[in-house]
Formats: structure tokens, sequence, C-alpha cells
């Protein structure tokens, strides 16, 4: 994502009789394009189009060419697929919701970068859960849930699901017992085989040093 792919050819030939004049070729949206077109290109002659990709946004994108041809404008339609960088945090700044929060503890807290704010839930009502929405499916295969650094240990039993609509869930990761100890800064880690999901949420059902679920940080990683 953000990043410019490598150079795709496109190959424009004049099949016609007479010269053709060109006065345009642009790509569109977050395509960008080099050509060796010029301002003509004589009969039976081909000149090349370089079109990269530096995906912003999904939708449709089109390659156009101007001039005196008799299928004036030609257009050609271009498509390509966005992947994240590897070690990108796609949690970072999202939107989340919750089943509840308790005094000044929304959901929110768990994706805006600090250890130290946090996501805790109505007390003395399991079961309980937290989710980011990422705006669109995308690929992840670990999950990293952190409390306050400082905190003492607790373990939380949780489940951790991934849905594309946000209404059927499919679980990434069985309910277990995890413990986020102190020694290793209240961080504890999910891996699982990578899912395409637009929302991951954490239901946690027990918590040992805290009669509710807890969560400062909630980051969703590429690898």
């Amino acid at each position: 994502m953000n990043t410019t792919s490598a150079a795709q050819s496109v190959t424009v030939t004049n099949s016609g009789a007479a010269t053709a004049s060109i006065t345009g070729v642009t790509a569109g949206g977050d395509f960008a394009q080099t050509n060796t077109c010029g301002t003509a290109l004589a009969a039976g002659a081909n000149c090349t189009v370089s079109v990269t990709f530096g995906p912003t946004a999904s939708g449709t994108r089109t390659l156009t060419l101007t001039g005196n041809q008799s299928n004036n404008p030609t257009t050609v339609a271009l498509s390509g697929t966005g992947t994240e960088p590897t070690g990108t945090d796609l949690a970072a700044g999202k939107p989340t919701s919750e089943s509840s929060h308790t005094d000044v503890y929304p959901s929110s807290n768990v994706t805006d970068g600090n250890q130290g704010s946090y996501w805790e839930s109505a007390n003395n009502t399991f079961p309980q859960w937290v989710q980011v929405d990422l705006g669109s499916a995308r690929s992840a295969s670990r999950v990293v849930l952190q409390l306050p650094a400082g905190w003492g240990a607790r373990t939380q039993t949780l489940t951790l699901g991934g849905s594309t609509d946000g209404t059927t869930f499919t679980t990434l990761k069985s309910s277990a017992a995890h413990t986020f100890d102190p020694s290793t800064r209240n961080t504890v880690t999910l891996t699982f085989p990578a899912a395409t999901q637009r929302y991951f949420r954490v239901t946690i059902t027990a918590n040992s040093g805290w009669p509710a679920g807890q969560v400062s940080e909630f980051q969703i990683w590429t690898s």
C-alpha cells in the first residue's frame, strides 16, 4: 500500500494506412504513465506506454489515448492489486466498537498508539468484546494485544474472530487463557494462518486481574 509498483507496458499500434496524431496519453486515478508515443505515430508503427500503480483506494482506472484515430478516444482498462508492506500495523488509528465500556475507557483507546490508555468493559458481565474496523478486507496473520506496561500480571481468557461484514465472524484463534506479564511489557501475541477480514474482534470471557475485559492496544499485523 502506498508503494509504487514496477512498470507494466502497453503497446499502442497504428494499424491504419496514414500517420495518426496523438494529442494526449493519460492514466486515471492512482496510476501514472510515461510513453514513447510523441505527437504522431506512423502507419504500422508502435509506441509503448509504461504504467505504474501506487494504490490509495479500490476502484476502476482507465488509460486514455486521444488523437485523430477513428476510435478516439482509445481506452484501456487498468487494474492492480495493492499489498501491504511487511510489518504494517493495519489497526493504527482505525475506528473501533465494543460490547460496552466503563467510565472514561472507550474502545477508541485501543488504536490510539498509546499503551497507557485502555478500553475497559462494564464490570461483572462477561463475555465482553472489542473490535477494530479496517475499512476494507485486509490480510493479516498476527494480532498483538497490550495492557499498560506498569500494570500487575493478569490472565484473560479470549477468542479472536474475523469478519468481512461485521455480522458473521470466523474464529481465527480459539478461546484460551493468555497471561499479560509486566516482565514482557504486558504484551500478548496471537498468530494464525493469514486471513483476509475487515473486522477483527477480541471476545473476553474471564480476567484474573479485574472483573472486566481490558485492552490498551489492539494491533493487527500483516506478518
